[in-house]
Formats: C-alpha cells, structure tokens, sequence
C-alpha cells in the first residue's frame, strides 16, 4: 500500500469516528464519512467498498490503539508472574473518553451484524491466552481480566458504574491480586 493511500484510509477512519461521536452510530453513512473527510463517496469507495469495511476498520483501529497502550502497560511493569494481567488491567481501565465513546457507538453500529465483531473476537482470545499463560492460577487471571472487562463495559454502557474512588479501589484491589 503507497503512504499515501494509508494516510487517506486513517483520515477516512478518523472521519468515521468524528460522524460517531458527534451523532452516535445511527449516522455513520458512507455520505456522512465522505463529507466530514472531504471527498468524494467515489474516493470512499476506492478504500472501502461499503459500511462493513469501513466499521471493521474502526475496530482493527481501536484494537490496534489498545495494543499500543497495552505494549506501553507492558513496559511499565516488572517482568514477574502477572505482568500480562496488570497490564491488560491497566490499559483497560485507563481514562480515554473518545475510545469509550467510539466503541460504545461502533458496538451499536454492529449490533445487527455480529460477523463485524470479529476482528475483536480475534483480539480477545489472544490477550485471554496470554492471560491464561501469565504465572498466575488461570482462574484468578481469568476473573480479573473479567472484572476488567466489566468495569469497562459498565462505563460504556453507564450500566450503574461505580464511582471515581469506589473506580480506583475496585483497580486497586485486582492489581493486588496479580502480585500474590
């Protein structure tokens, strides 16, 4: 792919979750992408044939941008038994109101389609192997990689999410558990 097509597709992503956002997943036409991005619908087209490509875009990106907090998570930790988990914890209880935003508008998006989530599917059962081969008991792993998950579905769906110090204690004490 020519640099220039990869920065067209990024700007078309970028448009993509500009149209979410600002008027949730119900707009998201490849009308409203083209307008926002400044081309053509042709121009659209040209990189993605049709809404399905272009949401699975979106989610190869957001899945993308969590691998580079992740990897950033990783970094930050000691190379110890739960290194993996406290990581994945970390990077998906860090505060990003636009990704909280994009996924909570691209999960309605696909909610008619559950082939589109497959890309995160993929994602998921990745980071659960490497969960379940972190050093810890796999049970306890597991539960915390869920507790993860909760918390952030919860605070995408505003489904009775705690609040800020209720928030950093529930994080607190799942980190405690990686360390044994």
């Amino acid at each position: 792919m020519k640099p220039t097509e990869r920065n067209t597709r990024e700007q078309l992503i970028e448009a993509a979750q500009q149209v979410v956002l600002a008027n949730g997943a119900s707009s998201l036409t490849l009308e409203a992408v083209a307008r926002t991005a400044g081309v053509s619908k042709g121009g659209l087209l040209y990189h993605f044939p049709n809404k399905e490509a272009l949401i699975t875009a979106m989610i190869d990106t957001l899945c993308a941008s969590f691998e580079t907090g992740l990897a950033a998570c990783m970094a930050d930790e000691p190379d110890t038994a739960g290194r993996f988990t406290r990581a994945y914890l970390r990077a998906t209880t860090a505060p990003d109101n636009d990704t909280r935003a994009i996924s909570s508008a691209l999960f309605a998006a696909v909610a008619n389609d559950l082939a589109l989530v497959a890309p995160f599917r993929e994602h998921m059962a990745r980071w659960q192997e490497q969960i379940m081969d972190d050093g810890l008991d796999p049970a306890l792993a597991t539960a915390i990689r869920l507790a993860a998950d909760g918390l952030w579905f919860a605070e995408l769906g505003k489904f009775a999410s705690p609040g800020a110090e209720l928030r950093q204690q529930i994080v607190d004490t799942l980190l405690a558990l990686t360390k044994g």
